[in-house]
């Protein structure tokens, strides 16, 4: 697949969630009853704090963090997120295609042991 399919398919990709319906806002169903959901909420929304980064910065580094953890649905959440805060498409998507060759690069490292031992140098 070229470059420039994988850059029109995440632009897709990212209006089709901007336009997505934003869910009311309610509590999570975890956070019923359990003092560990609670103190992770609370770690959670520190973490929003503006501080040595700004918001703009910490939506992206979440959105590749949720990318390269492959979890869609937060993915797609940080992506709004993002773009409500003012991110760019082009940032997104480059921050997205940074994120898939971390993931990429990441593997060959974890692989590299085996790749020497059973396939030689």
């Amino acid at each position: 697949m070229q470059l420039t399919t994988v850059i029109s398919n995440l632009e897709f990709y990212i209006e089709s969630v901007r336009k997505e319906v934003v869910m009311p806002n309610k509590a999570p169903w975890y956070l019923k009853d359990s003092k560990i959901a609670q103190a992770l909420e609370k770690f959670k929304d520190a973490s929003d704090e503006e501080s040595f980064l700004d918001a703009k910065t910490k939506a992206l580094l979440k959105m590749v963090a949720a990318s390269v953890l492959r979890c869609h649905d937060c993915t797609a959440s940080h992506i709004k997120s993002a773009l409500a805060l003012g991110v760019s498409k082009k940032q997104i998507t480059e921050a997205l295609l940074m994120a898939s060759v971390m993931g990429a690069t990441t593997q060959v490292s974890w692989d590299l042991d085996d790749f020497v031992k059973y396939l030689g140098d």
